[in-house]
């Protein structure tokens, strides 16, 4: 089940029960949200610049009586090998109907820099949503996921974006949750499925485990959970690509060998909203295609699966 949830809502119940009081007694309801992922950090004026992959910590402290933000971003840049926080004050946070939570924006911006230094910063965009997902098929418990997009520049020379949100293990994740799976072979009618979702999770700036959630490439197959270990990652102008030429996929942490992958390629665009997914599987003498494309967010209706 995944069911896109109002963050304003979850942010004033928590609100309501961890409220400050400031000078003026007035409540002044404030909560922190600190997630982990990388930035992916490109220097378009440098044509044979490699983009880099960064390991990066977004703090927000959000004040829902102003409607406004504290954010600090740590690990878009650094200097002589130490990296600079940069934190943005009282940025102006509207509510974004299409998918519950906040949008923020700031043309430019000089932040307060943990060197000192000046940094100017330009098209700071973005967004803070969150959504309600199952841990398992027959478990009624779930797990309040939130997720930030964000894009800059800095010093008009690094254009920067980051995908992060809740992590359940100690690396970063991001959950592709809106998804669409089809599954193709010779001689057999595709079978196409709503309920298969993709997990990254990032081991180190270059490799990732893919895990495919309740993954069914056919009517009568159980739904199951599938690991595609330490697969490759590469990184495009507006994303990045998973892949392995092959591999042995694990399902209970146990390797299935008669279940071996080929050609696995997952790339996600638009600066990691979306996501497409391909790679073949030999059962048994028979080749199986397996196409999906997945967005980051649930969408508005798409309130529960089953």
């Amino acid at each position: 089940m995944k069911k896109l949830i109002s963050l304003f809502a979850i942010l004033a119940m928590v609100f309501s029960m961890q409220s400050c009081i400031n000078s003026g007694d007035t409540p002044d309801a404030t909560q922190t949200i600190a997630l982990k992922g990388y930035n992916h950090i490109h220097e378009p004026a440098k044509v044979d610049a490699p983009l880099r992959n960064k390991a990066a910590k977004y703090e927000m402290d959000i004040n829902l009586s102003q409607m406004t933000m504290t954010l600090k971003a740590t690990g878009a840049i650094e200097s002589d090998g130490e990296e600079i926080s940069l934190v943005f004050n009282n940025i102006a946070l509207k509510y974004d109907q299409t998918n519950g939570g906040f949008s923020f924006s700031l043309p430019e911006a000089t932040p307060v820099a943990s060197d000192g230094n000046n940094y100017k910063v330009t098209d700071l965009n973005g967004s803070i949503a969150a959504y309600a997902l199952s841990n398992s098929a027959t478990s009624s418990m779930v797990t309040a996921i939130t997720v930030l997009q964000i894009s800059y520049t800095v010093n008009d020379k690094y254009d920067i974006f980051a995908t992060l949100q809740t992590s359940t293990s100690a690396t970063p994740e991001i959950y592709y949750t809106n998804c669409s799976t089809t599954t193709s072979a010779e001689g057999i009618a595709p079978f196409t499925t709503t309920v298969t979702t993709y997990l990254v999770n990032f081991i180190t700036s270059t490799k990732a485990n893919v895990t495919i959630v309740s993954a069914q490439f056919a009517q009568r197959m159980p739904q199951m959970t599938m690991v595609f270990p330490n697969v490759d990652v590469d990184m495009t102008a507006s994303g990045y690509v998973f892949k392995a030429d092959e591999l042995i996929p694990k399902i209970s942490d146990t390797p299935m060998p008669n279940y071996k992958v080929t050609n696995f390629r997952m790339e996600t665009s638009s600066k990691g909203a979306v996501a497409s997914v391909a790679f073949n599987c030999n059962i048994k003498g028979l080749n199986y295609s397996v196409a999906a494309m997945g967005k980051l967010l649930p969408s508005v209706k798409q309130n529960s699966e089953k």
